[in-house]
């Protein structure tokens, strides 16, 4: 299940090899977890990663990727209008962005011109120097995929995935200039998530117009930036947690 989007690309692209559409580009536009209209987890910050995941496996294989929804108000569903409904979009039906969201904020230009791609990370090269993005996922247990309704509920949505370590990453780059400035974005429970916000004040279904508009206010990512010094090669090593995305940008000065 965690690999069925790239599966599903490759099945396609065996299906049309050999025949006169081998050669056309394959558009994916209406993805998501899953095709059922609610499913809690969607709100959560395991969706950040898992966005990435996908759209940094299938970035050399297809032409373009498009998610399901925008938002929850969705014309398919009968909308729930209960702030974090686990439905499809990336908005709440009140606009409160998730975590899914700023994923794809943060991934937009990211995948393009990729000198280096591992199984957790990918490195761009820009015009002034290099975009790098790092993610941990921890994706669901086999027993929430497969007995989904029975081991999650609206306010305890986290005990359905794999309990996996933080991730340590080492990468080192060229640099030309011996001095660089490094901005670093970071998505993860902590730093962005709404969801996790509004579950920590007890998950209330029906919030205050001033809790909603905090929570959109809210669900903004860490930021930081530093000027290094560098001679030659910029090593950089990052520790991610679980449910967490970084990106890092380095401009040569």
């Amino acid at each position: 299940m965690r690999n069925a989007i790239p599966e599903a690309i490759d099945a396609i692209k065996g299906l049309i090899s050999g025949t006169e559409y081998a050669d056309l580009p394959i558009i994916i536009n209406d993805w998501n977890i899953t095709f059922f209209p609610t499913d809690y987890t969607r709100d959560t910050c395991f969706m950040a990663p898992y966005i990435l995941e996908n759209y940094i496996s299938c970035d050399e294989q297809v032409y373009a990727m498009s998610f399901s929804s925008l938002s929850d108000i969705h014309e398919d569903f009968f909308n729930a209008d209960i702030i974090f409904s686990g439905g499809p979009g990336l908005l709440t039906f009140n606009g409160i962005p998730k975590a899914s969201y700023l994923a794809l904020q943060m991934a937009l230009n990211s995948c393009r011109n990729v000198c280096l791609k591992g199984r957790n990370f990918t490195v761009s090269k820009t015009d002034t120097g290099y975009e790098i993005l790092i993610y941990n996922m921890s994706f669901y247990t086999d027993d929430y995929i497969a007995n989904s309704s029975s081991v999650i509920s609206f306010s305890k949505r986290y005990n359905v995935f794999e309990s996996v370590p933080d991730l340590s990453v080492h990468i080192e780059l060229p640099l030309n200039s011996k001095k660089c400035s490094i901005t670093r974005t970071l998505l993860d429970r902590n730093h962005g998530s709404a969801y996790d916000v509004w579950e920590s004040m007890g998950s209330p279904s029906d919030p205050t117009p001033e809790i909603t508009d905090y929570l959109k206010h809210i669900s903004i990512p860490a930021m930081s930036y530093e000027i290094k010094n560098v001679s030659g090669i910029l090593a950089l090593d990052e520790i991610m947690e679980p449910h967490s995305v970084i990106k890092i940008e380095i401009r040569e000065m």
